[in-house]
């Protein structure tokens, strides 16, 4: 089974990926400093060159590599690499806002729907 063939299920864990995004920065950053990285004048360069990275990389990826499964590994890789990434810096940069926690939080998540995906649609 390839990409094109997990359709729905690839939409749906997109979906589920977004709305659990927004639900853990709602429900954890809370009170007055609700701040982001890109509010700061010298991090707007630094996440605006760690969204291209992370964007160029997974097209690299998504160009270079010929089996599902290693996409998705790799993908997976790189998504944490970066979540880890963001949340480092949100936690030096901004530490009265608990962001860096609805980060980790998101990727855990992430992880954890993609790997699932893995598991359980058998790739050929």
């Amino acid at each position: 089974m390839n990409i094109a063939q997990m359709g729905n299920s690839a939409i749906l864990i997109i979906f589920a990926m977004v709305a659990l995004g927004l639900l853990f920065e709602r429900l954890i950053v809370r009170g007055e400093d609700r701040r982001r990285l890109t509010d700061l004048k010298p991090m707007r360069i630094y996440s605006i060159i760690l969204n291209s990275l992370l964007i160029g990389s997974l097209t690299f990826v998504a160009l270079s590599v010929d089996t599902s499964l290693l996409f998705f590994q790799l993908a997976l890789v790189i998504l944490v690499l970066f979540a880890v990434t963001q949340a480092f810096l949100e936690k030096r940069y901004l530490p009265n806002t608990c962001r860096h926690i609805a980060t980790l939080l998101n990727a855990g998540s992430i992880v954890l729907m993609l790997g699932s995906m893995i598991l359980l649609h058998p790739f050929a």
